[in-house]
């Protein structure tokens, strides 16, 4: 009679009515058959009446009434239901819900099995409120993931306030109260993907990674730097890097705030001011992490190469390389029993602990890194012979780091040796190689005249050089190539050309 009448009126009277009965099934029916008869025919009884999205709300609140004991912020409906309401009830609000969302595709077993879990979580969740225990950090995470599942948004963020303001006094964050927030979430969203017992410092190590990468991936540099400093004073607090475990993590923490393990570059413009404080905080943070080694006496052998040349990369880049060189020289130091590195890796480690020496600031260093560089150039050279590219390559650097010592003379030697094994042909060693390609070789001799044009002049008699340039020029592989065609006779190279890295 009511729904004929089609008057707001009488909506209202069907919805009091509907409202009522529901309230009277579910405090006073314990019968779970019953429960679930009921459920079907007022389900019905709502749909007939064109009522399906009340019924949805009377449902949702009433199913969150059930299970956390009190009405919701937005009870439009102004629904209050008795508190001695048990989980018996969810048999007719499941039933109901199925009826009301025609739900085919979903069992009423699923449906059930999502309201207990639901109330098994939030019960967790509250007395570890109520006990201001320090668990509540890990049913918070879980409940909020669950809820995420289920996109109940309002949900999620009344438990992140209530949780948050149990986190904040347990652990004191030097950071704004937004920049504590962003943190906290963090490590609820980090602990909801795990199943395992947390630890919070560990659990930080890892969520900071994640929520800097995330926020530097939206172009939030402002954020990921506070966010991340809040989480590095968390951090140093709980001794976290400490545990070989989280190392690697300390790495990529330090790294982000250099740009560094992005995977695309950061579109923002950062000011310079945050770009100071950003090298900063990444400075700090492998400061810490290298101490923390130190003092729990890590092996770095035994890391992963991928985090090791992470961090060899980040240390660079800081140009902190008095740490550098002290990694590399252990490195370098336990190459021959490292059973599973390629000799490509050995000859890098050993290329950038030369490097990382030279850079290291005392003239004293320098040298030594010159011997050191030489050494592993007569090695390779006997082993692999000169015109190997990994040789060459080397080479090259000890021709770099003659020049950048004033030493051209060695340099312009270092050129002319590898040039003159390619016009003889013949190395004395069957197993390396007698040539080198046009263009390298093209190369080469654009080296050598480099040292010709730093030191004014040929360290030997002209002629020397001028029967060695022609020589090459002459062979067959290279007189005819492209990359051959301009290069001048020796003896028409001008002594007061610039040379390359000179400004006059």
């Amino acid at each position: 009679m009511y729904v004929k009448l089609k008057k707001q009126e009488s909506t209202t009277i069907i919805q009091h009515m509907l409202l009522e009965a529901i309230l009277q099934i579910i405090i006073q029916e314990k019968q779970s058959k019953t429960l679930h008869e009921a459920g079907k025919i007022v389900g019905q009884i709502i749909t007939s009446c064109g009522l399906t999205s009340y019924g949805h709300d009377m449902v949702h609140e009433l199913r969150l009434q059930i299970i956390t004991g009190s009405p919701t912020s937005s009870n439009k409906l102004g629904i209050k239901c008795d508190k001695a309401v048990g989980r018996v009830s969810f048999v007719f609000l499941v039933m109901l819900e199925q009826v009301i969302r025609e739900q085919q595709s979903i069992s009423y077993a699923e449906v059930m099995a999502d309201y207990i879990s639901e109330s098994v979580l939030y019960e967790s969740y509250s007395r570890s409120l109520k006990a201001s225990s320090t668990s509540t950090l890990g049913h918070a995470a879980r409940l909020r993931a669950f809820l995420l599942r289920h996109k109940r948004q309002s949900q999620i963020e009344r438990m992140e306030e209530q949780s948050f303001e149990i986190f904040i006094k347990k652990w004191s964050l030097h950071a704004p109260t937004r920049i504590q927030k962003v943190f906290y979430v963090s490590l609820l969203e980090q602990i909801g993907e795990e199943v395992r017992e947390i630890d919070v410092g560990d659990v930080t190590c890892r969520s900071s990674v994640a929520k800097a990468s995330a926020l530097l991936k939206h172009d939030r540099a402002q954020d990921a730097y506070e966010v991340t400093n809040c989480a590095f004073q968390f951090i140093k607090e709980q001794r976290s890097y400490h545990k070989s475990d989280n190392v690697h993590y300390g790495f990529k923490l330090s790294g982000l705030m250099v740009l560094l393990g992005l995977d695309k570059p950061i579109k923002a413009n950062i000011d310079t001011k945050l770009h100071q404080n950003m090298r900063q905080l990444s400075q700090d943070i492998i400061r810490e992490v290298l101490k923390c080694c130190k003092e729990s006496k890590l092996d770095f052998v035994r890391l992963p190469l991928s985090d090791l040349n992470g961090l060899i990369a980040l240390l660079g880049k800081q140009q902190n390389y008095a740490d550098l060189e002290w990694i590399l020289e252990l490195l370098w130091k336990c190459r021959e029993v490292q059973k599973n590195w390629k000799p490509d890796t050995i000859i890098e480690i050993g290329r950038r602990f030369v490097q990382a020496r030279y850079l290291n600031a005392s003239k004293e260093r320098r040298s030594e890194a010159i011997r050191l560089c030489e050494d592993i150039c007569y090695n390779l050279r006997r082993v692999w012979g000169s015109l190997d590219p990994k040789t060459l390559e080397m080479s090259d650097l000890l021709s770099q780091l003659y020049t950048n010592m004033g030493h051209t003379r060695e340099a312009q030697g270092v050129h002319e040796n590898i040039l003159r094994l390619v016009t003889e042909g013949d190395d004395g060693d069957d197993r390396t190689l007698d040539t080198m390609d046009p263009r390298t070789a093209r190369l080469q001799v654009e080296l050598l005249k480099q040292a010709y044009l730093r030191l004014r002049g040929w360290d030997k008699s002209p002629e020397i050089y001028t029967d060695l340039i022609r020589d090459l020029k002459a062979m067959p592989e290279y007189k005819s190539h492209p990359e051959w065609a301009n290069v001048k006779p020796a003896h028409e190279w001008n002594p007061k050309e610039t040379c390359f890295g000179d400004t006059g």
